[in-house]
């Protein structure tokens, strides 16, 4: 489609990795089929790669980049993780002050005073 539109409006359409060149090859029939294949390979493998990550995920395995605070990933497996102890006491600290009634804001400026390293970012 983008091809013709280019063709029609006069700009040249090199596909290097297809050997098409559309001021030479302008009636060339296999290059929109190539493309309408490669359309279809790119979709198949999204759908395979998103169903590889949900089975994964149901089997309980970390599928993140970056562990969420309290967690790290286990070096031995990337998809498993094991508890930050020194980040899991600061978790614990604050669903304790939450379940107490402290606000978010409170607790920063707690742990900010304490230089307490915690999962708050940018809270004044």
């Amino acid at each position: 489609m983008y091809v013709q539109r280019f063709t029609d409006s006069n700009i040249r359409f090199i596909a290097a990795d297809d050997n098409y060149d559309s001021l030479v090859n302008s009636d060339d029939l296999l290059f929109p089929i190539k493309n309408v294949v490669n359309e279809m390979y790119a979709r198949d493998v999204s759908k395979k790669t998103k169903a590889a990550k949900k089975a994964k995920a149901r089997d309980g395995q970390f599928i993140g980049s970056k562990a969420p605070f309290g967690y790290k990933i286990d070096p031995n497996d990337r998809h498993h993780l094991i508890v930050d102890e020194p980040a899991a006491q600061v978790v614990k600290r604050i669903f304790r002050l939450a379940s107490e009634g402290v606000g978010y804001n409170k607790m920063a400026k707690i742990f900010r005073e304490e230089k307490v390293l915690t999962g708050f970012v940018n809270i004044t």
